[in-house]
């Protein structure tokens, strides 16, 4: 199955938008608002919201007196035992350091709460997650 994410907040409004289920699409990604600006659509959200958001904190520290020294690297293959981040942590060995990366929204079809408990809209997911492996599903439960 496949899920597109159209910008619609439930399978009604998607409906009355004359979306049905099996509709012919053709991906084509340039970034946009939808819905009334409330949601944005672009390729490779994972990437480029963690991005975003690193240099928005680089912007408000820059204002700020503070002791700290400051990197922020974007990187790519987070999907296997973080090997972006991994690299970029073994060139600066920082004291600490943080990954962003975007999650799955639990409203998503099919989801359960169990597999994830955010919802999209609802403010940002604090996950700790061990990415040096992709276990086998059933391994999971």
């Amino acid at each position: 199955d496949m899920f597109i994410d159209i910008g619609a907040s439930s399978q009604e409004e998607a409906k009355e938008w004359g979306i049905r289920p099996g509709d012919m699409v053709t991906p084509y990604i340039e970034y946009k608002r939808m819905n009334g600006s409330k949601y944005l659509l672009a390729k490779a959200w994972d990437n480029r919201i963690g991005t975003a958001v690193s240099l928005r904190v680089l912007e408000n520290l820059s204002k700020e007196a503070h002791p700290n020294v400051l990197f922020a690297g974007s990187d790519v293959q987070e999907e296997v035992g973080l090997r972006g981040a991994r690299t970029s942590t073994h060139l600066v060995n920082p004291d600490i350091a943080f990954a962003l990366d975007t999650g799955t929204a639990g409203d998503t079809p099919g989801m359960t709460p169990k597999e994830a408990d955010s919802i999209l809209g609802k403010g940002p997911q604090i996950l700790i997650f061990d990415a040096s492996m992709i276990p086998h599903k059933k391994l999971l439960n």
